[in-house]
């Protein structure tokens, strides 16, 4: 199951390129769960993309296709029903991939966000880190380590799966978004201001970097600059700023 790339390639900017190879690497809710955040934070063709993904998914779930013994089909069967909210009936899927090749990384991927939304969270950064033994080299993986460690309220150590994930992917603006996140907690709100603003170079529609931007502009004294935040969120996407504001 994958996308046709040939037709697809022109919705696809560089931004979200790696988000498609994620979802034709098997690991479809990574994808959807980065594209829903690309879509949150304003991305022009977030929208577009992640309702294409949802189409190849419906098909692949309303297909006769069985996942029988082969991992990967497994997996992708356990990230359709996932994505419909049978999260149960998922884990049972990727933990049946697993049990036929424990070196299934996409599994072991998919095992982990499952877990991390059944707020297993524990759990889900056991799965994180066969995923990482698996593959050290993976961005994303990193990222989700450090989100469910975020969770866990290690936000140090979240810190530097972060950066972990940035020396892997530089241009990955939700590591930096979730960076930010954890240095506001650490009370670093200065640091956490730049990588607001490493975000907002990648993506300057991403309004939850504006937000926390905002926060740890207001905590460092520097209201004004922190209700300029405020404003500009509204201007690019005004649903999701009364959201995180808590504005009618």
């Amino acid at each position: 199951m994958s996308l046709n790339e040939n037709q697809n390639s022109g919705d696809v900017d560089p931004l979200l390129r790696s988000v498609v190879d994620l979802f034709n690497g098997g690991n479809q809710q990574a994808a959807i769960v980065y594209l829903e955040e690309a879509q949150r934070a304003g991305h022009p063709k977030a929208a577009h993309l992640l309702a294409e993904f949802r189409r190849v998914l419906k098909g692949f779930h309303e297909g006769t296709l069985q996942p029988s013994n082969d991992p990967t089909g497994w997996t992708n069967r356990g990230a359709t029903l996932a994505e419909a909210g049978r999260l149960e009936e998922a884990l049972t899927h990727f933990e049946r991939a697993i049990e036929l090749d424990s070196a299934h990384e996409s599994a072991w991927l998919n095992k982990g966000l499952v877990l991390a939304r059944l707020v297993k969270f524990d759990a889900a950064l056991a799965s994180f880190d066969r995923a990482l033994a698996l593959n050290p080299s993976s961005a994303n993986a990193w990222s989700l380590k450090g989100m469910t460690l975020a969770n866990l309220q290690r936000h140090a150590d979240a810190n530097g799966c972060y950066d972990r994930a940035l020396e892997l992917d530089p241009r990955m603006a939700s590591a930096w978004y979730h960076k930010s996140l954890a240095l506001v907690w650490l009370n670093q709100c200065d640091q956490a201001v730049e990588c607001c603003n490493r975000a907002l170079e990648i993506n300057s529609d991403y309004v939850d970097a504006l937000f926390n931007k905002a926060k740890a502009l207001y905590r460092l004294g520097r209201t004004p600059e922190a209700v300029a935040c405020a404003e500009e969120m509204h201007r690019i996407n005004p649903e999701r700023a009364r959201q995180l504001l808590g504005t009618t």
